[in-house]
């Protein structure tokens, strides 16, 4: 338990530390593509995912992770609204891990969750 307490303090000082931060607005309209570390369950718990922009308002992203039992993953798609404004709106929907229940000391009775998930965001 304490190398995966240990693992896990390390990744995410690795997102905190490498995270980029602007406060002026950037001109370019959206990127084409996009990789990083994260968690969620669109990062299969604590992960990376990456995130193709054919179009737009469109993205396909695929994520793999580590969900505090077993390696997980994720993928799906995700329609942005409003792609031109600062705030926009997000429905997305994948297929993949969401949901893990953890026993504590009986690892052998965890259990993932895999199935389809949806939802809106902003």
């Amino acid at each position: 338990m304490k190398k995966i307490y240990t693992y896990g303090v390390i990744l995410l000082l690795i997102m905190v530390f490498t995270n980029k931060s602007t406060a002026q607005e950037n001109k370019q309209a959206f990127k084409q593509n996009y990789f990083g570390l994260g968690s969620g369950l669109d990062y299969g718990g604590i992960g990376i995912k990456a995130e193709i922009l054919p179009v737009k308002w469109l993205g396909i992203f695929g994520g793999f992770g580590y969900n505090l039992n077993d390696p997980a993953y994720n993928a799906g798609l995700s329609i942005k609204m409003l792609p031109a404004k600062k705030l926009r709106p997000v429905i997305m929907a994948m297929y993949g891990y969401n949901a893990v229940l953890l026993f504590k000391g009986r690892r052998e009775r965890s259990k993932i969750f895999y199935g389809l998930t949806t939802a809106p965001g902003c």
